[in-house]
């Protein structure tokens, strides 16, 4: 019998489960009771960050260039019915993910098969979006969305059986599911695996960006900008504690609350679709603000002035409850999606960390330790713009 171990919120008053199956996978399970429909993710770590591996300490191995979107497109056919198909005839909606991170040019090491009855939500654990071909302007590195010609039957067989064996897996499960039902599943359904040890060999990322701006032409009717802010850091991924205070940092500088973000939009230089993201995986992170304006130079220029301005006087200890309060409500509501609750699961897992740890650090962050964050996120000299244009536009 495999052990079960629970990990319990009391103020939630909710729990879920972890289970060390006996094929080698981690299952996660998330009982909703009184919930009509379940979710459920299962992901292994592995993305096109991943451009280099040793397997069970044998010959470091150079990766070629789009192996790992090639393998998530291929995993899902066969000569018969393809996966889509065969969720299909179960009533379910498949959902594939291999997120891309604009700006830094690369992906998270996540990639998943959901099925589920609706689209997942972007949750802290598991933001991305997708991107064609973009050029890095922060990272020395751009390989999202391309594919070389070098990629064989040897490394895609190879990746395959590194990253897509069960010991290198996560299943989790939320919703109108128990514990004893996914096991059932498992049991009958997965046959056990030899275990396989993947070393990702750390090539470390320069501290420096590539160019502080950049301008490409596309066919839009308004000019398209990113602004990032690129970091570096001794800890291989941030810890939830620096996200969250990154969180509440970026909504202090441009939030909808904010005067910089009030100036901004009554002045006509932004619009309402005007945000702001914290990009970060193994060895990487970067604060992004973007949007569409007329003039993203000086959109630009208000974010870095009032950067500083905030550096020099500190973060208005009233206005970083009053988020603290805020963002901690979100976090708290967002415990009724099933669909961010397994997504969650799984990036929480492969960081290392616990999915009850941030309602914690909610209530135990100060605004002494995001002045003591702002010193060293969010720097001038690691700031790149990026600017997409149209044909008719000098930028």
């Amino acid at each position: 019998m495999a052990k079960v171990i629970e990990h319990r919120n009391a103020l939630l008053g909710d729990s879920y489960y972890e289970v060390h199956h006996r094929t080698g996978l981690t299952i996660l399970v998330y009982p909703k009771p009184g919930y009509s429909t379940s979710y459920a993710v299962i992901g292994t770590n592995y993305g096109s960050i991943d451009d280099a591996l040793k397997v069970r300490g044998g010959e470091e191995k150079v990766l070629p260039w789009g192996t790992a979107h090639f393998l998530e497109h291929k995993l899902f056919e066969s000569e018969e019915l393809d996966a889509f198909e065969r969720f299909a005839e179960t009533g379910a909606t498949p959902v594939t993910c291999s997120p891309v991170l604009p700006i830094s040019g690369r992906t998270s090491r996540s990639s998943s098969t959901s099925s589920s009855t609706r689209t997942s939500p972007s949750r802290r654990w598991k933001r991305s979006r997708a991107s064609s071909d973009r050029r890095s302007a922060c990272t020395s590195t751009s390989r999202a969305g391309r594919f070389s010609s070098t990629c064989s039957n040897v490394f895609t067989t190879e990746c395959y059986e590194s990253f897509y064996n069960l010991n290198n897996m996560v299943l989790a499960c939320a919703g109108n599911v128990t514990v004893d039902e996914v096991l059932d599943i498992c049991d009958s359904a997965l046959s056990q695996t030899e275990e396989v040890i993947v070393e990702r060999p750390d090539k470390g990322e320069p501290a420096d960006i590539v160019e502080p701006s950049i301008a490409q032409e596309f066919a839009v009717t308004i000019p398209t900008f990113a602004l990032g802010f690129k970091e570096t850091h001794e800890t291989p991924i941030r810890n939830m504690k620096e996200r969250i205070l990154t969180d509440i940092l970026m909504d202090v500088v441009a939030g909808e609350s904010s005067e910089l973000y009030e100036r901004l939009l009554s002045e006509g230089l932004i619009d309402t679709g005007f945000g702001y993201e914290y990009f970060t995986g193994p060895g990487y992170a970067t604060v992004i603000f973007e949007g569409r304006s007329r003039d993203p130079e000086k959109v630009a220029e208000a974010i870095k002035a009032e950067i500083r301005k905030l550096r020099e006087t500190g973060v208005d200890p009233v206005v970083f409850d009053r988020l603290r309060k805020m963002n901690y409500g979100k976090t708290v509501m967002s415990y009724n999606d099933i669909d961010g609750l397994a997504n969650g699961l799984v990036g929480a897992y492969m960081n290392g960390a616990e999915l009850f740890e941030e309602l914690d650090l909610y209530r135990e962050i100060t605004v002494e330790d995001a002045n003591e964050q702002l010193k060293h996120q969010m720097l001038e000299e690691y700031c790149a713009l990026s600017v997409v244009h149209g044909p008719d536009e000098t930028i």
